[in-house]
C-alpha cells in the first residue's frame, strides 16, 4: 500500500508523527511514527507491546513496522523506521487542559479515548529483582525509581497521580521548579507533587493513595483498598462542588 507523508502532528524523543495518507482512498488516514533506524529503539519496543494489544478496545491500534520512506513532499532524507498507527484526529487530552473550565464537558463529548505511547513500557517479567534499568521522566518518577533504581509496578500508580495533577490545574507535576536538580531532591526528601486544595475530599484522598506508599500503591495498584478508591471517585468527584458546577458550564 503506498503512502504519502502528510503534516506533522507530533514530535517527541523518539522521533517525529505525521499523518500519513493511503493512495488508495478505501483506506483512512493513519499517523506515522517515524525515527532513523539507528536511533528507533523505542519504536520498535512501543510495536512489540502495541501487538499484543490488538483489537483491545481503548488502546491504539498499530499497522505494522515499514523500513520504507513514505512517499514525501517535506524533503528529508536517510533511512528511517516507520511505524503506522491508527490515527487519533483529536489530538491527546493536553489539548484540553488549557480550556480549564470547560474540561468537563468536552471529555464527555468525546465518545472514546485510547491509550497510546508505550515506547518506554516494560514487561515487568523481563526484570530481574532490583533491576535498575529504566528511562523516563523525572518529573512522573516515583522515589523508588529516582532514588533507588527500583522497578515495580506502584511506580505506574505514583505516575497516575502525576498525571492527574498535571489534568487537573494545567501545570506540569512540580511545577515551582525549574531545574530537574531541584525535583530530584524534593523526590529523594520524601516529598510529593502539590495536591490542590481546591479538590474534594474524596479527590485528595484518592490523589494520596496514588502518591503515598503506605497508601496503597505499595501494592502496585493490585489491592483491594486502591481499587475501591479507583471505583468510588467519579471525575467529577475530584472536584469540590462549586468548581463541578463550574466545569459543566
Amino acid at each position: 500500500m503506498g503512502l504519502t507523508r502528510g503534516d506533522r502532528i507530533g514530535k517527541g524523543g523518539y522521533g517525529e508523527v505525521f499523518i500519513a495518507i493511503p493512495s488508495n482512498p478505501a483506506f483512512n488516514k493513519m499517523a506515522v511514527k517515524s525515527a532513523p533506524v539507528e536511533n528507533a529503539a523505542s519504536l520498535l519496543i512501543e510495536y512489540q507491546i502495541l501487538e499484543k494489544f490488538r483489537d483491545v478496545t481503548g488502546v491504539v491500534q498499530t499497522f505494522g513496522p515499514e523500513r520504507r520512506e513514505p512517499e514525501s513532499g517535506s524533503g528529508g532524507g536517510g533511512r528511517t523506521y516507520n511505524l503506522l498507527m491508527e490515527l487519533a484526529p483529536r489530538g491527546s487530552l493536553v489539548n484540553l487542559i488549557g480550556d480549564y473550565f470547560r474540561i468537563g464537558r468536552r471529555i464527555a463529548g468525546i465518545p472514546e479515548t485510547h491509550i497510546a505511547d508505550f515506547g518506554l513500557a516494560m514487561e515487568t517479567w523481563k526484570l530481574s529483582p532490583g533491576s535498575k534499568r529504566f528511562t523516563g521522566t523525572l518529573r512522573y518518577m516515583s522515589p523508588e525509581v529516582a532514588v533507588e533504581g527500583k522497578v515495580s509496578p506502584a511506580m505506574d500508580i505514583w505516575r497516575l497521580g502525576c498525571t492527574l495533577v498535571e489534568m487537573l490545574t494545567g501545570n506540569l507535576s512540580w511545577s515551582k521548579f525549574k531545574e530537574d536538580r531541584e525535583v530530584f531532591m524534593e523526590i529523594a526528601a520524601g516529598r510529593t507533587p502539590e495536591i490542590p486544595e481546591w479538590m474534594s475530599v474524596q479527590g485528595k484522598d484518592f490523589l494520596r493513595k496514588c502518591l503515598d506508599e503506605d497508601g496503597g500503591r505499595a501494592m502496585g495498584g493490585g489491592g483491594m483498598e486502591m481499587q475501591r478508591s479507583a471505583v468510588a471517585v467519579r471525575p467529577l468527584q475530584l472536584f469540590q462542588q462549586g468548581r463541578a458546577a463550574a466545569l459543566m458550564c
